[in-house]
């Protein structure tokens, strides 16, 4: 059985009551993932999506930091932020490695190039975060988040989780990044190692960066869509949920995904 799943990294840019109709009249439920700073915030927006639109059948954490923090999770993380995952204990919980987010580096080539430069530098505290995700592991429902990238540079970043019992992995395939093909081999690759790997496809909108390339129609998914299928994909993650609805045509996407998970 298929299974997707929406990011929502702006669920403050959201219509609750306009998605609520949208679903009701695809008979469509959906799981989704909204970011977070602090259990309080978690448990507000998780119940405030609830009332509003409640074909929402889940509404799981994405945990975040502050910009100046480095926004996403890596070994360049401060031990103190790392151990603010300690608060969604207990919850399903999505976490993002990528490298620290960089507040003069405020477009995505400027962040690539941000990244060829910490090639091949250590994140300080990769093994500490590796180890908080284990813990977190006996009772947290977690789902890692990484880049189709060499093992040996996530390695050192501290963005790479190897496959264990409990944790899921996610690959960030975009397609709109990314080439398809080399999308592909690298999906290919990690399915040797975890046959249960799961994709995100996008990107539908822009990102925290604002810059990132998107997709320029419809036709992008159905072709991600369709590659996920032909390599046998069962579970992916859609990005976004807020820039689905920007779209003239909402209801044509989400029909695409649903079709997807119903195949």
């Amino acid at each position: 059985m298929k299974k997707v799943i929406y990011w929502c990294e702006f669920p403050e840019k959201v219509d609750w009551k306009t998605l609520q109709k949208i679903l009701e009249k695809l008979d469509y439920h959906i799981t989704i993932y909204v970011p977070c700073k602090d259990k309080p915030q978690y448990i507000w927006w998780r119940q405030e999506i609830k009332k509003l639109a409640p074909n929402v059948k889940e509404v799981n954490v994405w945990p975040i930091l502050d910009k100046e923090d480095g926004y996403w999770f890596s070994g360049f993380t401060e031990k103190y932020n790392i151990d603010k995952l300690d608060n969604f204990n207990g919850d399903k919980i999505k976490i993002d490695l990528e490298m620290p987010y960089n507040a003069e580096v405020y477009s995505f080539w400027r962040s690539l190039v941000y990244v060829l430069k910490h090639l091949f530098k250590k994140g300080p505290n990769r093994m500490y975060l590796l180890n908080k995700i284990f813990k977190l592991n006996k009772e947290s429902d977690i789902l890692v988040n990484e880049f189709p990238l060499p093992k040996f540079f996530l390695k050192r970043w501290g963005c790479y989780v190897k496959p264990i019992k409990g944790i899921k992995k996610n690959l960030m395939c975009y397609t709109s990044i990314f080439p398809r093909f080399y999308v592909k081999y690298f999906i290919k690759s990690r399915l040797k190692e975890n046959k249960n790997l799961s994709i995100s496809l996008g990107l539908i909108g822009p990102g925290i960066l604002k810059k990132e390339p998107t997709y320029k129609s419809i036709k992008c998914l159905k072709k991600d869509l369709s590659m996920a299928s032909s390599l046998g994909i069962k579970n992916i993650a859609v990005y976004s949920l807020e820039s689905i609805l920007d779209k003239e045509n909402p209801n044509d996407w989400f029909k695409l995904v649903q079709t997807f998970e119903e195949a």
